[in-house]
This record gives C-alpha cells, sequence and structure tokens, in this order.
C-alpha cells in the first residue's frame, strides 16, 4: 500500500478497516474517520482524526483497488491459517495475528527499507 499516493498520515493509515472501502462505488472510495495514537498509561487507542478536515473521502485508481482486493484475499487466508482470535475491528493493515499495527513498529520496518533501498529518510506520508 502506499501512503504517498493517498496522502494520509500514518495513524490514519493503520487506522483504516475495511469498512472505510467502497468497493461498489464508482470510483471506489476510502473513507478516513480514524487515527491512532499512543496515549500514555492506555497504549495504543483509536482517536479522531487531526482536523475535521481530515475527515475525508478519498477515490481510489482501478490500480490500487486490485491491490487492495488482493491484500484482503491474502488477509482472510492468513485469519483462515491464524490460531488466535482475529481482532474484530477488522483493520486493513495488521499482524500476522490480525492485531493493529504499532506505529512505532511501522516507523522501524520503514526506516529499515528506505536503509536497504539506499534511499534517504523521509516520513510516510513525504511526497
Amino acid at each position: 500500500m502506499d501512503a504517498f499516493y493517498l496522502g494520509l498520515r500514518q495513524g490514519e493509515c493503520l487506522a483504516l478497516c475495511w469498512e472505510d472501502i467502497d468497493f461498489q462505488s464508482e470510483p471506489a472510495t476510502l473513507k478516513v474517520r480514524r487515527t491512532f495514537s499512543r496515549v500514555t498509561g492506555k497504549g495504543l487507542v483509536i482517536d479522531t482524526p487531526k482536523t475535521p478536515s481530515s475527515n475525508r473521502t478519498i477515490p481510489l485508481s482501478q490500480d490500487f483497488v486490485e491491490e487492495l482486493k488482493r491484500h484482503k484475499k491474502s488477509q482472510s487466508q492468513q485469519r483462515l491459517k491464524s490460531r488466535t482470535r482475529w481482532n474484530s475491528r477488522d483493520f486493513v493493515f495488521t499482524t500476522p495475528s490480525g492485531k493493529p499495527i504499532d506505529a512505532a513498529n511501522d516507523r522501524k520496518a520503514w526506516v529499515a527499507l528506505l536503509r536497504d533501498a539506499g534511499v534517504r529518510y523521509r516520513k510516510l506520508h513525504e511526497g
């Protein structure tokens, strides 16, 4: 998935649920309605987006829709193989056991990917 393409903040991307994606509309759309925040003493919590205008609907290209459908199918297969209880929120991006991805772990993976590719550091939502 490409946060660059969608212009999503990291927390918005990680908090996406499948119910936020409308594959039936023309074009297909994605609704940004929530974000993850880390709160001292509470851990990872679902929050509202940063600003009122951050609640938005984004049209999706057909190529991106096909990629999302492949991801959903792969995730469904992963869910069937999982012997643990899958998170009931049905997040688009999860750990192999269906739990939400922690932004700190996502950031570490992003930094490692950039380093391995020989690309200078940039935030996930930078173009």
